[in-house]
């Protein structure tokens, strides 16, 4: 019978002008059924579950009924602090969560990984339920298959460490974090031999819960130790992700720009816009609150030249954060033009950018033009403007990048200095950690 009507009400709801009755029939069904026996009482909570969320705006906030409230856990940052199974690789997480016995897992590669999401456990708390347990195991992976098992990291203050080829936590309780939270209070249960340590996370702008393996004295003894940081939330839906950032792509050092952003939390909270402004996933300033979907305006200003990603994330007043914005990407010069070079990671290498200023332009030209030991000249202006920057690179990697700088010809680069200078960035092919090919090479004004 519940399935005709939910099917009804959909129906109804496709057609313009039907919603209306779609909410009359709601109110029919629900009245009917307050007069019902109490043993129906689970039945009335799918009628009323199906009615509203059939007559529900898209993106609006999930309703619970009867007293049912939603249970989230946000894990913000998976870290390795010991050598996990060595000479294999960065770490491959498996994360197993449970709240009150209930499991969900989450997958993530990376020996330190900022992770952001949010897992939520619908309906888990009721109007009798006072506390829940709270308990995090975590593997990291392997084959899966003797003599190259998965291992168990220990993320928890009780004594007793990590274990390799295995995935028995049972026999494993050392590296098990088990804490229960207390609903009435909105804290955790003070500290014994079944609820573990915890440390607060103070010198971020976010408030995170931090637990770790490192906390049982074992930080000189490989133990497979790993650091978790998470938090809570009863009843709540994270903010979505804001829109990307609103700003110039271009500027000069010490100069302030204005940056824009909005977003839309589900329940209608206040939020606060955590701004990363060097893209490491970590946030850097933190705004006042806003009303939902309400413009955030907030100015920043770089000290050194370089390449900026830019990114934004959303907090609410009961501290659930969203996923990150897009990225916009902003180019700081020095007044003039200035020297400087920064290494990033790539999917196959590293990518490398070098930032000339007009005098070191014009000197390149000509040294291109000489010919002779053009490459080695290059490189070694390269190798000097990388370790008066704070990178320091090695003479291969220089060359390559030398050899992909000459191969754009004096003409281009005379063509894009335009008296201040120009970037170069890189990126290199490596195999093993050794730098082979520079697959492509990008230029562009200061």
């Amino acid at each position: 019978m519940y399935s005709i009507i939910k099917f009804e009400v959909e129906k109804m709801i496709t057609k313009n002008g039907f919603r209306k009755y779609a909410v009359i029939i709601a109110f029919l069904l629900l009245s009917t059924a307050v007069a019902a026996p109490l043993t129906q009482s689970k039945s009335l909570r799918n009628i009323e579950k199906i009615v509203l969320g059939a007559t529900k705006n898209e993106g609006s906030p999930e309703i619970t009924s009867l007293g049912l409230r939603d249970f989230s856990i946000t894990i913000h940052r998976i870290k390795k602090e010991d050598s996990i199974d060595p000479a294999k690789g960065s770490a491959n997480w498996k994360l197993y969560m449970f709240v009150n016995g209930q499991r969900k897992t989450l997958d993530k590669d990376g020996d330190d990984v900022i992770i952001d999401k949010t897992i939520t456990w619908e309906n888990i708390v009721s109007n009798d339920t006072t506390a829940l347990e709270i308990k995090f195991e975590l593997l990291e992976k392997d084959l899966g298959y003797w003599p190259d098992e998965h291992d168990i990291a220990d993320i928890s203050a009780h004594v007793g460490g990590g274990k390799d080829n295995s995935k028995n936590f049972d026999s494993c309780r050392g590296a098990v974090f088990i804490r229960t939270y207390n609903l009435k209070t909105g804290d955790w249960m003070p500290e014994d031999e079944n609820n573990d340590y915890l440390k607060i996370d103070d010198q971020s702008s976010l408030k995170w819960f931090i637990t770790s393996g490192n906390f049982d004295g074992s930080t000189r003894k490989d133990e497979n130790d790993a650091t978790i940081w998470f938090n809570v939330f009863v009843e709540n839906t994270p903010p979505y992700p804001p829109e990307k950032p609103s700003g110039p792509n271009k500027g000069d050092i010490n100069v302030n720009y204005t940056f824009t952003t909005k977003c839309k939390d589900p329940d209608g909270d206040e939020i606060k816009y955590g701004w990363d402004w060097d893209g490491d996933s970590e946030v850097n300033e933190l705004t006042d609150y806003y009303d939902s979907w309400e413009t955030c305006s907030i100015t920043h200003a770089w000290s050194k030249p370089g390449i900026y990603y830019v990114k934004v994330v959303a907090v609410d007043k009961y501290g659930m954060i969203s996923k990150w914005s897009d990225i916009l990407i902003v180019e700081i010069n020095g007044p003039g033009g200035k020297n400087g070079f920064k290494k990033e990671k790539w999917a196959l290498g590293h990518a490398y950018t070098v930032y000339l200023d007009h005098q070191n332009t014009q000197e390149l030209i000509r040294t291109i033009k000489k010919g002779g030991m053009v490459v080695t000249a290059v490189a070694a202006l390269i190798a000097a403007i990388a370790t008066a920057y704070g990178v320091p690179i090695d003479p291969v990697t220089a060359a390559k990048i030398a050899v992909a700088i000459i191969n754009l010809g004096a003409a281009t680069i005379d063509l894009m200095d335009r008296g201040r200078g120009i970037y170069f960035k890189t990126y290199i092919l490596e195999i093993l950690g050794t730098p082979v090919y520079p697959m492509f090479t990008y230029i562009w004004s200061q």
